[in-house]
Formats: structure tokens, C-alpha cells, sequence
């Protein structure tokens, strides 16, 4: 496992008490289903899907399964030990396990449902995490991913010194929208639907921060 993500991410990334900084303030303000940036994939998922094993990769402290109702069985896997921790401790009904997608499945279940927000920029083996989760996911499964995209407004901070993503040192891919599209995911993965995001439900013209795959098993 990634030592160095290890040591990112701890307690005082996830309750580092500063906004903007390079972690969290109070994580666990997330826990509003208003103020969690990707909450409103939850409808979009149950649209396509309306029950089924969920797993939640980068579950962090499991705010986001919880929003889902009681008929989906939940798990979520982080790489964080403090996280995985936490959320076990606070949200009992879901099954969480420490892990590292890169270099391992934490479940032997097979699912209905993969999520990875704001996750695969940080894989040390990006390949080998996509080749994991396709593994793990069911053959009429939907895997929902939300990737940071490089795009004219993210150069345009990066040259302000501004991009938290060329300034935080466990951000380790930054590609476009097409690369993910055409290059990266069609190994393992074909597209269901994409759209673009300013930052969660927000998408301001011309301000596309990140992308949203929804893609469905080879």
C-alpha cells in the first residue's frame, strides 16, 4: 500500500480545522446531504439501478452511502486507516475495509454498483485499479466515476498558482476528458453517459473541472 497517501491522508486532513487547505476543516460537514458535492449522483444511480451491493471506493468517512436507502447493501473501501475507522464507528449497517484499489479488491463480494469520486487521480497504478474494479463488478454492473479534467480554466489556475491539483502531492494524473474517454477507460469499461462539472451538481459554462463517466463492463 501507498505509504505516502498513508501519511496524507490522517486525522488532521480530514478535521485539519483551516478551509481551502490541503485537507478538510470538518469532514464530517458532508454529512448533510446539501452541503456533500456528489449527493445528487444518488437519484441518477437509482435510475439505473434500484437496489444491489454498492461499494464505494475513496469512501472516506461514508457520508455518500449513507444518502442511499436501505435496500442497497453497502460497503466502502478507503485507503485511509483513520477514515475507515471513523466510518465503521459511526455508521455500523455498512461493511467498510481499508485498501488500496491499485494493488487489491477489499471485498470478495462482486457488485451492482462501483463508485469513485474524486479517486482514480490518485491511483500510483491506474491501470491496475481499473482492472480490480472491473473484476469486481457485476457483468450488467454500472461503475459512476468523477475524475478531474485538464481544461483552459485548470491551466489558468495552475499558472496562478491557484490548482489544487498541481499543488497537492497525492493528485498524480491529470488528463483530459478525451484521454479518459477514447484511451484509459475503453480497456475494461464502455460508456453509458458522461457529462461535465464545475465542482459536484454545479456546472458553470466553460468552467468544466471535472468530468462524470458512467460506464458499464466490458
Amino acid at each position: 500500500m501507498a505509504k505516502h497517501l498513508q501519511k496524507i491522508y490522517n486525522k488532521d486532513y480530514f478535521f485539519s480545522g483551516v478551509e481551502w487547505s490541503d485537507g478538510y476543516a470538518d469532514y464530517n460537514n458532508y454529512s448533510e446531504r446539501t452541503k456533500h458535492p456528489w449527493s445528487f449522483m444518488v437519484e441518477r444511480i437509482i435510475s439505473q439501478k434500484q437496489s444491489g451491493k454498492i461499494l464505494d471506493i475513496g469512501c472516506a468517512l461514508g457520508h455518500f452511502l449513507s444518502f442511499f436507502p436501505k435496500n442497497f447493501e453497502k460497503y466502502g473501501t478507503d485507503i485511509s486507516e483513520f477514515a475507515v475507522d471513523h466510518a465503521g464507528q459511526n455508521l455500523p449497517s455498512i461493511r467498510f475495509a481499508q485498501g488500496d484499489i491499485s494493488v487489491e479488491k477489499p471485498f470478495k463480494e462482486r457488485f451492482d454498483i462501483i463508485t469513485a469520486f474524486d479517486v482514480l487521480e490518485h491511483t500510483l497504478n491506474l491501470r491496475s485499479a481499473l482492472k480490480n474494479i472491473s473484476d469486481m463488478l457485476k457483468d450488467d454492473g454500472l461503475f459512476v466515476v468523477a475524475v478531474p479534467v485538464a481544461s483552459r480554466i485548470h491551466h489558468l489556475f495552475a499558472a496562478l498558482g491557484k490548482s489544487f491539483l498541481t499543488t497537492m502531492d497525492s493528485h498524480l494524473t491529470l488528463t483530459t476528458a478525451k484521454a479518459w474517454r477514447e484511451i484509459i477507460f475503453p480497456e475494461y469499461f464502455e460508456m453509458v453517459e458522461e457529462f461535465p462539472t464545475t465542482w459536484g451538481g454545479t456546472h458553470l459554462p466553460k468552467v468544466d473541472l471535472f468530468q462524470i463517466f458512467m460506464l458499464k463492463k466490458k
